[in-house]
């Protein structure tokens, strides 16, 4: 489950799983968030999704470590009340920029990749 806050972005992971150990022994990630499109062309035609990816720093907060317990409360619902003790949280902040594909372009405009594509810098 994930959930942003401020400028950066909150997955809750489980402690011991592939992403926590990698994530930890790096400190640096790369995200790719699809952005779904709805309405009946949607349905008619498949259109890929427009993307949103960037490059980071993660950090890993441990699970049952105090700060890591008041960063899931103060998210409230990225996850239920009973899982907070057992869950790492990875924190990220994008760096530079933010590479689109899809966004903010009509569909049509989606099949030329120079039209598609922007960089639009993290403030």
């Amino acid at each position: 489950m994930d959930r942003t806050s401020g400028r950066r972005l909150y997955i809750a992971v489980e402690p011991d799983g592939w992403k926590a150990r990698h994530i930890a022994a790096s400190g640096r990630v790369s995200v790719t968030v699809p952005v779904h499109r709805a309405g009946v062309l949607a349905l008619l035609a498949p259109i890929p999704p427009a993307t949103i990816s960037f490059h980071g720093e993660a950090f890993v907060h441990q699970a049952g470590a105090t700060e890591t317990r008041t960063l899931l409360e103060r998210l409230g619902s990225l996850l239920p009340r009973e899982r907070r003790a057992s869950a790492a949280v990875i924190e990220i902040v994008p760096e530079t920029e933010f590479v689109t594909y899809g966004v903010g372009v009509p569909r049509r405009e989606m099949r030329d990749p120079a039209r598609a594509r922007a960089r639009v810098p993290v403030r």
